[in-house]
C-alpha cells in the first residue's frame, strides 16, 4: 500500500543522481550510527535481563501457544519436528522406495577421479589467466557500461519526481518516481529503505550539510524520529540527518510508549510534516504525543515546541504567504492558525477528527477536511464561521488539495473508496457555490493520498496512491467536462490514467 505521496517541483533533482560511495568522512559517521544501535542492542539485552514478571508471563504463554501447535494432529503427520534429523532423505526419495545408494557411490566414484588427478580437479597449481595475465572470469565494466549506467539515472529538467511512502510484506521505503510529461511515462528511479511504517513524507529544498539548496525528503513513521534522506543519492544507507533521535535512555524503553512531553524531540509517531517555503532550513512537525515541534535543519534540533492541541495532531501546513504563520489541525477536533513569533493563535471547530488541510494561494483562507467526510473553508480574518462547507464524502476525507495555478480547482478522496472527485468553487459577490465536475476511479485500491502538479505546466496533472500499492498519475483536461468547467481551450491532453510500466509495456487502463 502507498501511504503518501508528494511532489517535487521541476529543476531541483541533479541532472546525474551519484550513487552512494563510501568515503573517509561517511566512513566516520557510519561508525558512529553503528556505536549507537551496538548500544541500543545492549539495552534490549539488559531488559530482557531485567524482565518484570508480567513479561515472563508473556513469554510463557507463547511457549504455550507453540507447543500447542507443535502437537496439531493435522501438521504431525508431515513431520516437522523430525525434518532435520534425516539427513539421507533427500525430497522424500527414500519413502518412494528409491535407491539411493547408487547415488552415494557415483559420488565416491567422483570424489576418488578427483583425488587421483581428473580433470575435475582444479588445483592452485592449475591456475587459469587470461590475457596479459588477467582473470578470464572477472569482466570490469567497459566505459560504454558506465556511459549507459549514467544516462539511465538521468533526470531531464523537465522531468517531475515524485516521492511515495510502500509498505509491502510488511516491509516499507520511499520510492523514487520520475513522471516524464512528454512521454506520458511514470517509472521507479530508486528506493529507500525505512525502518518503520511510513505515515507522512515532505520535500525539503534544503541541505542539511552543506547549508544550502538541495533535494531531500523528510519522513515521518511510527517512530518518534524523522529521518531526512538525500534524494540526490541512489543506494544511500543511512539518512543525512534524524531529528529527534532518542537518546540511550529513551532507547533503553523502546517500544513502550510514553505521554510525557518532551522539548527537544517526539516521544509518539509522526503524523504530519511541513517545509517552509520562505525559510528552507525550517521545517513543522505534528505528533501523536500532542505537539507541534519547530525544527532547524542547520543544526538538526527542535528550535521549539508548541501544546497548541489536546489530542494528536495530525496535520501542520506553513502559510503560503506569511513564513511565520502555521495551520494545525487535530484529533481534538481544532484547526488553529498561530503566528509563532508570538503567541498569538485563533481556533476554529469542525464537527469531527481532521485528517488533512491546506491553504489557499492567497494565504487568507484555508480548507479542512475531517473524519466524517466533510470539507470545510475558513477565512482568517472571520472566526465567528466558516465560508462555506461540503460533505465531500460519505467516509473519512483522507486526502484533498487546492489547485494554485486553476482557480477553484479541488481534489477530494476518502480512505474508504477507490475514486477521486474533481469539484469546481465559484465566487460571486461573496457567494460561494461547489458542484462537482467529474470523479473517477484511478485504479489505486482505496485512496489515501492524492496532489496536483506543482508546476504550471502540468497545473491538471494530479497523482494517486492508496490500498492497491500502486501510484497513479492523471491529466484531468483530459475529460471533456473538466475543460468545459475550467475553460480550457486546448485539448491535447490525454484521458489516460498512468501507472507504472512493468517489463517495458504501458499499462493500459
Amino acid at each position: 500500500m502507498i501511504s503518501a505521496t508528494k511532489w517535487v517541483p521541476r529543476g531541483y533533482a541533479t541532472e546525474f543522481p551519484v550513487k552512494y560511495t563510501m568515503d573517509d568522512e561517511e566512513l566516520e559517521r557510519l561508525s558512529e550510527l553503528a556505536k549507537l544501535k551496538i548500544e541500543e542492542a545492549k539495552n534490549e539485552m539488559e531488559d530482557i535481563e531485567d524482565a518484570t514478571e508480567e513479561d515472563v508471563e508473556a513469554l510463557e504463554e507463547k511457549a504455550k501457544l507453540d507447543e500447542e501447535i507443535d502437537n496439531d494432529p493435522d501438521l504431525k503427520e508431515f513431520g516437522f519436528d523430525t525434518y532435520d534429523d534425516e539427513p539421507d532423505s533427500k525430497l522424500g526419495l527414500e519413502g518412494d522406495g528409491m535407491d539411493t545408494d547408487d547415488d552415494e557411490d557415483e559420488d565416491e566414484d567422483e570424489n576418488n577421479e578427483d583425488e587421483e588427478g581428473g580433470e575435475l580437479n582444479l588445483g592452485s597449481k592449475h591456475k587459469v589467466e587470461g590475457k596479459d595475465g588477467e582473470d578470464p572470469y572477472i569482466s570490469l565494466p567497459t566505459q560504454q557500461d558506465l556511459d549507459e549506467e549514467r544516462e539511465e539515472l538521468q533526470i531531464l529538467p523537465t522531468d517531475n519526481l515524485i516521492l511515495a511512502t510502500k509498505t509491502e510484506d510488511e516491509i516499507s521505503h520511499l520510492e523514487v518516481y520520475v513522471y516524464d510529461p512528454e512521454e506520458a511515462n511514470l517509472y521507479v528511479h530508486h528506493d529507500i529503505m525505512l525502518p518503520s511504517f511510513p505515515l507522512c513524507v515532505e520535500w525539503v529544498n534544503y541541505n542539511p550539510r552543506e547549508q544550502g539548496p538541495g533535494n531531500f525528503a523528510a519522513i515521518g513513521t511510527f517512530e518518534p524520529e524523522i529521518e531526512i534522506w538525500n534524494l540526490d543519492v541512489v543506494d544511500g544507507v543511512y539518512p543525512e540527518v534524524i531529528l529527534g533521535e532518542r537518546d540511550e535512555k529513551d532507547k533503553k524503553k523502546k517500544g513502550k510508549k510514553t505521554n510525557k512531553i518532551n522539548a527537544e524531540r517526539h516521544t509518539d509517531a509522526v503524523l504530519s510534516l511541513s517545509s517552509n517555503p520562505h525559510h528552507v532550513n525550517l521545517l513543522c512537525s505534528g505528533s501523536a504525543d500532542t505537539t507541534v515541534k519547530l525544527w532547524d535543519l542547520s543544526n538538526g534540533k527542535a528550535a521549539s515546541s508548541f501544546t497548541f492541541h489536546s489530542d494528536k495532531v495530525s496535520a501542520v501546513q506553513w502559510n503560503p504567504v506569511e513564513g511565520t504563520v502555521l495551520l494545525s489541525g487535530g484529533y481534538d477536533k481544532k484547526a488553529i492558525v498561530s503566528d509563532l513569533r508570538s503567541e498569538d493563535k485563533k481556533v476554529w471547530k469542525v464537527d469531527s477528527d481532521v485528517e488533512s488541510m491546506n491553504w489557499k494561494p492567497c494565504g487568507t483562507q484555508f480548507l479542512v477536511g475531517t473524519d466524517s467526510g466533510m470539507l470545510y473553508n475558513f477565512d482568517v480574518r472571520n472566526e465567528s464561521k466558516p465560508l462555506w462547507t461540503l460533505q465531500a464524502h460519505d467516509s473519512p476525507l483522507s486526502a484533498f488539495d487546492y489547485n494554485k495555478y486553476i482557480d477553484g480547482a479541488i481534489v477530494t478522496s476518502s480512505a474508504s473508496t477507490r475514486e477521486v472527485k474533481i469539484w469546481r468553487e465559484t465566487n460571486k459577490d461573496d457567494k460561494y457555490s461547489l458542484s462537482m465536475v467529474a470523479n473517477r476511479d484511478l485504479s489505486c485500491g482505496k485512496v489515501f493520498s492524492v496532489g496536483f502538479n506543482p508546476d504550471q505546466a502540468c497545473a491538471g496533472t494530479l497523482c494517486a496512491g492508496g490500498h492497491g500499492g500502486e501510484l497513479k498519475v492523471w491529466d484531468m483536461f483530459g475529460t471533456k467536462a473538466v475543460r468545459e468547467a475550467f475553460d480550457i481551450k486546448s485539448s491535447n491532453h490525454s484521458n489516460d490514467v498512468i501507472g507504472q510500466a512493468f517489463d517495458d509495456e504501458e499499462e493500459d487502463e
